[in-house]
């Protein structure tokens, strides 16, 4: 398995990040220059929208990635997006974490995840066990006890909040 590419510390571009990511884990290894091909399609997508250097410091929401997946990474890359909880308040986090299980264990899948609370990064979860979702991750998180994860409307509070909301399943079409 190849490593991620990695973001610097100043940028908010983990959200760009973690797509140019699951193109590489689900149709790769890219090359650094197809990577690179790529990370420019999603800024020139970005820029064609707004403020590029927002975008960059501050970071992406989900509209603005839910549009780069449909118009750049699906568009050049045979990868369908699901988002099985969108309009769907009040999942509980053990049928969110049950359903991600699931999903990867199917072949050529990664979730596309939020997480906020200690972070707020998109990252790629590659697996799931028992006590840790596991990352292919831009900035180094290997991975995140379940342990210390919560659902953000829930009244606990722990160091991660889980998004359902804010969430892509990716798989490989072909």
């Amino acid at each position: 398995m190849s490593k991620p590419y990695q973001q610097g510390s100043l940028d908010g571009l983990c959200g760009i990040y973690a797509l140019v990511n699951a193109v590489d884990f689900l149709c790769g290894p890219l090359s650094s220059l197809q990577a690179r091909t790529l990370f420019r399609q999603i800024l020139l997508h970005i820029e064609s929208k707004g403020s590029l250097a927002d975008r960059c410091t501050e970071g992406i929401v989900i509209n603005e990635l839910a549009g780069i997946l449909k118009f750049v990474v699906c568009k050049h890359y045979p990868i369908k997006r699901f988002k099985p909880f969108h309009q769907q308040p009040g999942v509980s986090q053990q049928r969110y974490l049950q359903t991600l299980s699931d999903f990867l264990k199917q072949p050529n899948t990664i979730v596309l995840l939020c997480l906020e609370g200690y972070y707020h990064h998109w990252t790629l979860i590659r697996e799931i066990t028992d006590t840790k979702l596991v990352a292919y991750d831009s900035s180094g998180i290997h991975y995140v006890l379940q342990s210390s994860c919560s659902m953000k409307n829930d009244h606990v509070e722990r160091r991660h909040w889980l998004l359902p909301a804010q969430t892509y399943l990716l798989k490989k079409s072909r």
